[in-house]
């Protein structure tokens, strides 16, 4: 049987045509390796071993804390736990979380991070008044935590053996406690309705008191909580969301009519923006989204935002067209009370506990379905090319670095951070940038080890040519958001690294080459990625892959491929996912490659005639030559590699030579893409 890959945009593509990436608009400027070279040698070139302590570099605030500075919590614990005594509370739940789930937040948002010190965008601190504190989160950052978290903390690692959920340990705590404060509370805007469901149920049976209250108490102590930044939100033109505003709606109001439901509740803020053909910047770092709460009703919608006299004209007059009111932020819980009785509403699965808590008894049935959630995940034709020019972009950005990075670090140094600022410097020469969908990371040695490692200026090693050098970077284009790892070597590898390296690439090839019928999820499919490393008694604490939005957040639901709870979503055709194992031998070194890549069409069928669904590998990055053991790759996969070098080839080759003058790109992508033998 001859295997089709699908690596290009078009089976069989060869280089793509010039004159449509002209009329597109590639780039914001034409420019030459040579006059770039000077640019960035001003910034790093000196010979002096202290040169980097002074160098001037724009700094890009990521709204985020230094990862290695431990904060004292002493004060801010006793302050808490002050307000927690007052209140007869025995145990504090401190979410992550925003009041619309968002797993990156606006810095006034970042209660836990400011109570424990620990900065990573996943995961749970909890206070109890036994004089314990925890802060519960999952693989990607347990090395992180330990570096980040004072004497007054311990680490509940998610899903590891030896270690009990942190849920758990709030019951234990409460029981511990005089029965005057075996209560648990929370800011139930801030948990969903599942997990405050949970916590009712289970302190019922315990005789525990589970009390929420919207009267924050860590913003009771935080004095200097940064205030909310006034967004600026623009529409988005229909040739980059390919479906306008209109249709959408009409197209939620359908499927209302089909529930008899009269009103659908938006939560997720990406999910509005998403309706609404509408972005914004300023309120969460990296994320291209507003702060607001959207209802859709059968004739009319209405919008809530926190300032309305920030809209511009054009957002105004495109919300007028639509039909939608604009209201306070606030007024939203008030307005929940005006609900017509006798109808359903449609709710978020993933809402909060808040909002669940205050419909209206008179309303008929709450349903909980991630309605536009669902509809979002599924990528029009428009947005997949898109995300195909988006991808092709970043990559000509990231090929153009990595070669000025290998040859820059033969005779300079360069801190991890500063590395960050001259990729952001290629990519915002891509036309249509609009700035990195995460803070990238750039890791070298045993940083490399820390899953989600990220420099700053003030905490940043010195790259070393003889370790890894791993780069977790994306991009927002107004085409489509990018999330690309790659791993590289600048000096002579050791077998080990090979060894390990190759092993990831395996499962990155053998799940981009996967056939898969209709109706199978995330879970079934994690095991491929990780069967190369499993036979050699290793594997890696993450996902295999997540969503990813059109312009929009990084990491986007509900599908997903991974062990844990929320990748049971089967995939479909139109879903646009990472690809990323990964391994990392802590305090050492760290391996992952990410790519991303459309579900399509396979074109075959079952006996049920029921179909058959692959993978369109969409990103242009070569992965590092020099740390592939060639002998551990099996004959389909060398195939692979070589099919793709001659796509990198093709597609980038005569953009870096004829558009950029960057030769130095054009012979690291060569030595990069050498051919296998088959």
């Amino acid at each position: 049987m001859v295997y089709q890959y699908s690596v290009s945009p078009d089976a069989g593509a060869g280089c793509l045509s010039a004159l449509s990436y002209l009329l597109h608009g590639r780039f914001s400027r034409k420019s030459r390796a040579t006059e770039e070279n000077e640019k960035l040698l001003e910034y790093y070139d000196n010979d002096s071993d202290d040169s980097l302590q002074d160098v001037k570099t724009e700094k890009l605030s990521t709204g985020y804390w230094t990862i290695d500075a431990k904060v004292d919590t002493t004060e801010r614990l006793r302050a808490l736990r002050f307000e927690m005594k007052r209140l007869n509370i025995g145990v504090y739940i401190v979410p992550s979380e925003d009041q619309h789930q968002s797993e990156y937040t606006s810095e006034k948002d970042m209660r836990r991070g400011f109570i424990s010190g620990f900065d990573g965008s996943s995961g749970v601190a909890v206070v109890s008044l036994t004089g314990e504190a925890v802060l519960s989160t999952d693989g990607r950052y347990f090395l992180q935590a330990e570096r980040q978290l004072d004497s007054n903390w311990k680490l509940l690692k998610l899903n590891t053996n030896g270690y009990i959920t942190w849920q758990d340990w709030c019951l234990q705590q409460a029981l511990a406690l005089d029965v005057n404060y075996r209560r648990i509370s929370v800011d139930p805007r801030l948990i969903t309705r599942k997990l405050g469901e949970w916590f009712l149920d289970k302190c019922h049976d315990l005789n525990i008191q589970f009390e929420p209250t919207n009267d924050n108490l860590v913003d009771r102590i935080w004095t200097d909580r940064p205030r909310l930044s006034t967004s600026n939100i623009f529409p988005l033109d229909q040739r980059y969301t390919g479906e306008s505003s209109e249709d959408k709606i009409q197209r939620i109001r359908q499927q209302l009519k089909t529930k008899n439901a009269s009103a659908l509740f938006v939560t997720a803020l990406d999910d509005i923006a998403w309706i609404l053909n509408l972005r914004g910047s300023g309120d969460i770092p990296f994320n291209p989204v507003f702060i607001s709460y959207l209802v859709v009703l059968e004739n009319s919608l209405c919008l809530y935002i926190p300032k309305i006299s920030s809209l511009t004209p054009p957002v105004s007059d495109h919300l007028k067209d639509l039909g939608c009111r604009v209201q306070p932020y606030g007024s939203f819980w008030d307005d929940l009370q005006l609900l017509e009785s006798g109808f359903a509403v449609v709710v978020p699965s993933n809402c909060s506990f808040a909002l669940a808590s205050n419909i209206p008894p008179t309303v008929s049935e709450v349903i909980f379905e991630s309605m536009v959630t669902n509809m979002k995940c599924i990528k029009n034709p428009v947005e997949l090319k898109n995300h195909k020019m988006a991808q092709w972009k970043d990559g000509i950005a990231l090929v153009r670095f990595f070669a000025w990075l290998e040859e820059y670090l033969l005779h300079h140094k360069l801190t991890e951070y500063q590395s960050t600022q001259v990729l952001s410097k290629y990519r915002s020469e891509m036309a249509n940038f609009r700035g990195e969908s995460f803070a990238t990371i750039a890791s070298t040695g045993s940083n490399a080890s820390i899953i989600h490692y990220a420099p700053t200026e003030a905490e940043s090693k010195v790259i070393d040519r003889s370790e890894v050098f791993l780069c977790d970077s994306g991009a927002h284009y107004l085409e489509g958001t990018t999330d690309i790892t790659r791993t590289l070597h600048f000096g002579n590898p050791s077998a080990e690294l090979k060894e390990r390296y190759t092993l990831v690439l395996k499962g990155h090839i053998q799940l981009a080459l996967s056939h898969f019928p209709k109706g199978t999820d995330g879970k079934t499919l994690d095991a491929i990625a990780r069967q190369p490393l499993w036979r050699y008694g290793l594997d890696y604490h993450h996902g295999t892959s997540h969503g990813i939005g059109s312009y929009l957040c990084v990491h986007e639901g509900p599908v997903g491929i991974g062990t844990i709870v929320g990748n049971e979503t089967p995939l479909q055709p139109g879903n646009f996912i990472s690809n990323e194992p990964g391994f990392y031998k802590d305090g050492e070194y760290g391996f992952r490659i990410e790519s991303d890549m459309a579900v399509v069409d396979s074109n075959y069928t079952n006996l049920n005639d029921d179909p058959f669904f692959k993978f369109d590998y969409y990103t242009r990055v070569p992965f590092c030559r020099k740390l592939i053991d060639e002998d551990l790759l099996n004959i389909e996969e060398r195939r692979w590699l070589n099919r793709y070098h001659e796509v990198l080839r093709n597609e980038l080759g005569d953009v870096l030579i004829d558009d950029f003058d960057d030769m130095r790109a054009w012979e690291y992508l060569c030595k990069e893409t050498k051919g296998f033998e088959e």
